[in-house]
């Protein structure tokens, strides 16, 4: 190789690399939404990516790291590419007017579409499409209940399209049955949207529907009146926070009966070891991770005994989807819990795992609900709560679980459950349970289950969604 080639193949790599760099940079900046600044740190090209070519060296070559991630981009961009001819050629090439709705499909449709896709791919395509669709689908009602309940069985993020749903939703509600009504305000509350004119719409409608609704249907619509502030206390009143007295008593000898540690004899807080393998908690984290589930913690409703608001800074995901329940991680945590409390699977809620990096903490709160607490409509007070730890920390690390007022802590051993009730024998919140996850002092992660368990059956309309 000559010295005037090297430098001519030398000058060809860099500015192919100076492409790669450059190229998805020009192309995400052209939507209006994206902001240009936010990705210029990934300009700058690294020196040791390329060597400069010496007579009779080799062609420099892109190292290891970078060309893992872009060949992970490129796994994005098909995956995108794939959700968006599915989304195409399956939504805006079918009928799903009635009677031909195939609900699943539709479901399925929205699920692979809006985590694969980019938002500045997704979101003028959906827009289009819903443009296309609603006309036809305004006045079939089903068709309505079937696109919105898919939108938020995928957890839709794209605000101007439930903002059209809601119009649309508002319009044409009177003609829905109890049935329908129900199905839209699931969609909405789990959307989060709040907008006053919907609500009062789908609350109208109800009061003339109240002899159709199943108790199902019934603790369903009230839930998703409280979750967005929207209470239908005309309708059905307030949700007790006080469980019933048998199901408190039962479930505070059933923690009683455990086997491990006796933590204190005030409260019958129990440590029990073993409660999952290694390979399970694992398996559990990579769900969560495969689905991109993580988020913040949610701080709603995160308050102490005395009301006062919690500092929350760990991440959560929830292993709520109805696929989910049949992975055997999930599933065997799930039947521990039932075999072990004596309570009836359904009444554990989809399991939340919490995740808390370096510094991260939650401050003093208790798990039972509080009388405007939504969650109170679907199954009732939170009668226990068991906090399985996943990975085990060192002694030094932090992350313990502190009950102060009972002077107890305990420090997370991979596999163990800390157990406790979160009312009394008559069904009161005890306040004695409130806890703290204390800061994770070291460079780790620290990975924990919660499963908590109601006073009585969720319903079967949201218990898996």
């Amino acid at each position: 190789m000559t010295q005037q080639s090297c430098g001519q193949r030398w000058r060809h790599r860099r500015r192919w690399a100076l492409f790669a760099a450059v190229a998805p940079v020009l192309l995400l900046s052209r939507h209006p939404k994206l902001s240009f600044t936010a990705t210029q740190s990934t300009l700058p090209l690294r020196r040791s990516v390329l060597v400069r070519c010496q007579p009779g060296t080799q062609p420099s070559t892109i190292d290891a790291g970078l060309a893992a991630k872009l060949q992970a981009a490129k796994e994005r961009v098909a995956q995108a590419k794939e959700a968006v001819k599915l989304f195409r050629t399956e939504l805006c090439g079918r009928s799903f007017l009635s009677p031909e709705i195939n609900r699943p499909l539709l479901t399925e449709i929205f699920i692979t579409f809006v985590p694969k896709s980019a938002a500045a791919m997704r979101e003028p395509i959906l827009d289009k499409a819903l443009a296309d669709l609603i006309p036809d689908m305004r006045r079939d009602v089903e068709a309505l209940v079937a696109l919105v309940g898919s939108m938020a069985a995928a957890r839709l993020p794209h605000e101007p399209a439930w903002q059209l749903m809601a119009d649309v939703v508002a319009k044409e509600c009177r003609a829905a049955s109890a049935r329908q009504l129900t199905a839209f305000a699931w969609a909405f509350a789990t959307a989060g949207e709040p907008r006053q004119d919907l609500w009062d719409s789908l609350k109208a409608a109800m009061a003339g529907k109240l002899a159709e609704l199943s108790p199902d249907e019934q603790v369903t619509f009230a839930w998703s009146c409280a979750e967005v502030n929207q209470h239908a206390r005309d309708l059905f009143g307030d949700a007790s926070a006080v469980a019933a007295p048998a199901a408190s008593a039962q479930m505070l000898e059933a923690i009683q009966a455990l086997p491990g540690e006796v933590l204190t004899d005030q409260v019958p807080i129990r440590l029990v070891p073993g409660v999952l393998t290694e390979e399970q908690g694992q398996a559990l984290i990579r769900l969560a991770d495969d689905a991109q589930l993580w988020s913040q913690s949610s701080r709603r409703g995160a308050r102490d005994a005395e009301g006062e608001d919690a500092l929350r800074t760990s991440s959560s995901a929830v292993l709520s989807a109805p696929s989910m329940f049949g992975n055997p991680a999930v599933q065997a945590v799930r039947t521990w819990a039932s075999k072990l409390l004596r309570v009836p699977e359904d009444f554990v809620e989809a399991l939340q795992l919490v995740r808390y990096r370096q510094g991260q903490q939650y401050s003093t709160h208790v798990d039972w609900g509080r009388p405007q607490d939504a969650s109170l409509w679907l199954g009732g007070q939170r009668t226990a709560t068991a906090l399985i730890y996943l990975n085990s920390l060192p002694d030094g690390c932090g992350g313990e679980t502190s009950f102060d007022r009972l002077g107890v802590t305990v420090r997370p051993k991979a596999g163990a459950a800390l157990v406790w009730p979160n009312v009394n024998a008559s069904g009161h919140p005890q306040e004695l349970v409130e806890h703290r996850a204390l800061p994770v002092l070291c460079d780790t992660t620290k990975y924990a289950l919660n499963v908590w368990i109601r006073e009585k059956a969720l319903p079967t309309y949201v218990g898996r969604a």
